[in-house]
């Protein structure tokens, strides 16, 4: 049997037997190889050991609802309307899966961040946790608010929140927040 190998450039070379044995060899660095056709013929490959083996590619598809929803039309959080976030539709809610995280855009740059969770041994406690009216095996849990892009934190003394950030100079920081508070709707 005569072998023969052609390397012309820097792609990929393929040795082809007609006594139905096939080698491939990849150069593709240009540098020097040997290929020892004693060896190559010392492995045998049953095309039909192949065949057996079948590979089934299915459709994955990634739950949209499982990122952000971006809740813009609703009012509050609690009231059972459709402008209230305990109000969604048993219809709605079934488009989203649990660890959905919805944001909420209240008046005034407030936006409120939840996440869907099944419901444990939670009861209804707005903020903090909103039952969804239509589904009661899960609620919304609070995992933010905002004001104007800043972080709030909430004191339970007033009852409201205040806006939070950094200030300091030469490598110090102190915290500050606002003097008067916000309040989210119910």
């Amino acid at each position: 049997m005569a072998y023969s190998v052609a390397i012309s450039d820097n792609l990929a070379y393929s040795l082809d037997v007609s006594d139905n044995l096939a080698y491939s060899l990849d150069v593709s660095d240009n540098l020097a190889y040997s290929l020892n056709i004693s060896d190559l013929l010392a492995y045998s490959l049953n095309i039909a050991d192949l065949l057996a083996y079948s590979l089934t590619i299915e459709d994955y598809n990634i739950p949209m609802p499982s990122y952000v929803v971006n809740f813009t039309s609703f009012t509050g959080l609690t009231g059972g309307t459709a402008t209230d976030l305990d109000g969604l539709s048993a219809t709605v809610l079934n488009l989203y899966v649990t660890g959905t995280v919805a944001e909420m855009y209240l008046t005034g740059d407030i936006a409120l961040k939840f996440r869907l969770r099944a419901i444990g041994s939670d009861t209804e406690s707005a903020p903090w946790i909103i039952a969804c009216d239509n589904d009661a095996t899960r609620v919304w849990e609070l995992l933010a608010v905002t004001k104007e892009g800043l972080p709030s934190t909430y004191n339970s003394v007033t009852g409201l929140w205040y806006r939070v950030w950094s200030v300091g100079s030469d490598g110090s920081a102190t915290v500050s927040q606002d003097e008067t508070g916000f309040s989210i709707p119910a």
